[in-house]
């Protein structure tokens, strides 16, 4: 006889991600939920084009920053990476 080492449970739906933003412009709650793939390519596409790029380039660097902030804090062969 098998058995089942884990136990279905309850799925929890809310959302947890305190980094990110989910207000719109006017601070009311938008999030959106896409039944394809496609769908949400569709929207990625129409949002990274209504970007300018040096707004990309801003999103990026702050990424880059959280995710690399340990290293940028260390020294690489005596010299420092300096963001700006």
């Amino acid at each position: 006889m098998v058995q089942k080492k884990y136990k279905n449970k309850k799925a929890d739906s809310r959302v947890s991600e305190p980094q990110l933003q989910y207000k719109n412009e006017e601070g009311k709650l938008e999030l959106h939920f896409f039944s394809s793939y496609k769908e949400m390519n569709e929207a990625d596409q129409k949002d990274m084009a209504s970007t300018s790029p040096e707004e990309s380039f801003m999103h990026a660097t702050l990424l880059i920053r959280q995710i690399f902030a340990k290293e940028l804090k260390e020294k690489f062969s005596g010299y420092t990476i300096h963001f700006k």
